[in-house]
């Protein structure tokens, strides 16, 4: 990203969070939930470009049981079973000003690979509002990954926090979620989601990776930053239980919990690349 040569404020945060236990096959607690079906894939693609006023609303959501024969609506889970649910929202407006928008959207709710991505969007949006009108962008975009998975095979201590001892698949469930929020008079903007949380292969690690990337488009000489807000969040809630089969995942099956939560917020005139990653 091409910085101002005066600027009043720049944050660089990058976050990483990645969870890794070297385990067998037989010793398995987060995991994919596998699909009972082929690729089942809604995909999008918005290009626009527009004086005055601009909007898009999507709103998605993808729930998935690895049990041919399990509900959705059951609770609580049979034993060995796993369950991925993805949300995705946007609303994106442009108020009296310039818009060029840009986005790539995909869901695969199938077996995805290794290294691909059920979940996929990619955002480019360049905005300059009409300063005589208080032209304003606003923007949101959220991404909420849930993971559960019941327990499989005979209690055993734990080899870590992320795994279980013994045969059989240990308990899960968990909550990731990432964020945006912009407002802005102007900005130029990049921003990325990537998932995945559905696949045959049980060791393919869960994930959920999010990129923002906004700087200013330089119509002022003495810098190129964006003007007007910003916010990014992230949240992670994990719960990890051994390999006892339990109908309500009660305390003292739980050998693991870990919750992070994030934010950055910028307001005025703003430098903002952040870079969030959860794995396990």
């Amino acid at each position: 990203m091409k910085r101002g040569r005066y600027i009043s404020l720049i944050i660089m945060v990058v976050a990483t969070l990645c969870l890794t236990c070297l385990t067998s096959a037989d010793n398995i607690s987060v995991r994919p939930s596998q699909a009972n079906y082929g690729d089942n894939i809604v995909s999008s693609t918005v290009d626009a470009f527009c004086i005055g006023t601009f909007m898009v609303k999507h709103e998605m959501q993808w729930d998935q049981t690895s049990d041919p024969n399990g509900s959705l609506t059951s609770s609580p889970l049979k034993m060995g079973e796993s369950r991925t649910d993805y949300t995705y929202r946007e609303m994106t407006l442009g108020y009296e000003g310039t818009v060029d928008y840009l986005k790539d959207f995909s869901m695969n709710g199938g077996n995805v690979n290794q290294g691909l991505d059920n979940l996929n969007v990619n955002h480019v949006i360049d905005f300059e509002g009409d300063p005589a009108k208080n032209g304003l962008l606003h923007f949101e975009e959220r991404a909420t990954m849930f993971v559960a998975g019941a327990a499989g095979g005979d209690a055993k201590s734990p080899l870590c926090m992320f795994a279980t001892g013994g045969s059989g698949l240990g308990a899960y469930k968990g909550t990731i979620t990432v964020g945006s929020q912009m407002d802005v008079r102007e900005v130029s903007s990049r921003m990325s989601i990537g998932s995945m949380g559905i696949s045959k292969n049980i060791n393919a690690p869960v994930n959920l990776r999010y990129t923002f990337d906004a700087t200013g488009l330089a119509t002022d000489p003495k810098d190129d930053l964006a003007t007007g807000s910003a916010k990014v969040y992230s949240n992670v809630d994990m719960h990890i239980y051994d390999n006892t089969y339990d109908l309500n995942y009660t305390a003292p099956n739980l050998t693991g919990h870990f919750q992070d939560e994030q934010m950055q917020r910028v307001r005025g005139l703003f430098d903002l690349a952040t870079t969030f990653e959860y794995t396990t």
